[in-house]
């Protein structure tokens, strides 16, 4: 499980001007020859619908600074954001998200 906050730079989720942040929980699984994701809010534990969609995640690090940075690109439309961390960004995706133990 992962869990996600978001509110925009005024505090907003979506649309309504709130203190809160609108938390969120990805549960990924592997299942028979693919892999599962369900999101579900935090607060409600009501599940929230996905669009059915590819991503592209690319790291890069500044070698002078301790900062890295991760692209993530929805591939059919073409949108970016770029979220920005410290040192471990890189480290935390790979051991939380991907199994280097499951069959090529």
């Amino acid at each position: 499980m992962i869990a996600l906050s978001y509110s925009d730079s005024n505090g907003r989720i979506g649309g309504v001007v709130s203190t809160e942040t609108a938390s969120f929980i990805l549960q990924c699984w592997p299942e028979q020859h693919t892999n599962r994701l369900k999101v579900v809010r935090a607060d409600t534990g009501a599940e929230i619908a996905v669009k059915k969609g590819s991503f592209l995640l690319r790291f890069f690090s500044d070698d002078t600074a301790s900062v890295e940075r991760c692209l993530i690109r929805h591939l059919l439309s073409g949108r970016e954001i770029y979220i920005q961390s410290g040192s471990s960004l890189q480290a935390f995706i790979t051991s939380c998200l991907i199994n280097e133990e499951s069959p090529a």
